[in-house]
């Protein structure tokens, strides 16, 4: 009986191993592939750098704005003059703080822009036939842009539309006889978040060229570079791109996008504007337009950036 059982025992064994060994190869050759997967899909982690954070302390931009204090004495006066009032200066910080925090923009930039525009007067411009208007100094190119064609760049641009009013507030237009209007430029939140969106196209627009283009960029240099072609379009920022790797190379171009203080002085170069512009207006337009790029710049640039990090430090460290 034994005999038979161990005859049976090893025809058993003989069938389990034809039946499970090509199963097991299957089943390891599977396993080595799902690891080899996985490995090629997860990111390898970086080993000698800190994650980074919205509010890391090496942040080009300052926390508190204005930073620079002639501005900081200019907002007081203001505010004593009564042409900023409490409640505006509080609708105003409430929805910056709100938009830039989803949109992720660095708040001091946007503030500061708007402090350029229009010294934070919402009305700006609502009892003459400017053709700029409100907080963010709105014309009917930017309106036009907010208006029709939103869905040229991020997504997150309707989304914040329906985040701040419950729907779809557009067209957006500067409503004299209606400035409280959710749709009117002059009503607050409206106009921080329109021109929130519409800054925020200016750096999509501009890294998803360098993006195409492989081009490596410090992203808090670039929404400085935002902040000028929302002054003075995105091609203003281009044809400087051009000019600036055309007469000094490739090396600098990187600098350009990569290092403060190089940008900072190289905005200061009026002639390397003007070359700039030149190209898209003729000469009686551009010398001005490089003036006044040049000062809307440098006054954000004091404004939003941290006055440590102005003269002591260059961002070249910071990747995109």
């Amino acid at each position: 009986m034994f005999t038979a059982f161990r005859k049976n025992s090893k025809g058993l064994s003989q069938r389990l191993r034809q039946i499970f060994l090509p199963s097991l190869s299957v089943l390891l050759i599977s396993s080595g592939l799902t690891a080899l997967i996985w490995t090629v899909l997860t990111p390898i982690q970086p080993k000698n750098y800190p994650p980074e954070t919205k509010n890391d302390k090496h942040s080009l931009f300052s926390t508190n704005y204005p930073a620079n204090s002639n501005f900081q004495r200019e907002l007081v006066e203001l505010k004593n003059k009564n042409e900023l009032k409490p409640n505006d200066e509080l609708e105003i910080q409430r929805s910056l703080l709100a938009t830039t925090d989803y949109l992720d923009i660095p708040p001091s930039v946007l503030w500061c822009l708007l402090f350029q525009e229009s010294r934070l007067n919402h009305l700006e411009g609502i009892e003459s036939e400017k053709s700029s208007s409100g907080l963010g100094q709105f014309s009917r190119f930017s309106f036009f842009e907010i208006n029709y064609q939103l869905e040229r760049y991020s997504p997150n641009n309707l989304n914040l539309l329906y985040l701040t009013f419950g729907r779809d507030i557009r067209p957006i237009e500067a409503k004299r006889k209606d400035p409280l209007s959710p749709s009117s430029y002059y009503s607050i939140p409206t106009a921080v978040t329109s021109s929130a969106i519409f800054l925020n196209n200016r750096y999509y627009q501009l890294s998803r060229i360098l993006d195409k283009r492989s081009i490596a960029y410090n992203p808090e240099i670039l929404w400085m570079f935002a902040a000028m072609a929302y002054n003075k379009g995105s091609r203003s920022v281009l044809s400087l791109w051009n000019t600036i790797h055309r007469k000094r190379g490739t090396e600098k171009f990187n600098q350009f996008l990569n290092d403060y203080e190089y940008f900072k002085n190289t905005i200061n170069d009026s002639s390397i504007l003007t070359k700039s512009l030149i190209k898209i207006w003729d000469k009686t337009k551009a010398i001005p337009y490089a003036n006044e790029l040049r000062i809307h710049t440098r006054n954000i640039s004091s404004c939003a950036i941290s006055p440590l990090l102005q003269t002591t430090r260059s961002l070249t460290e910071v990747g995109p």
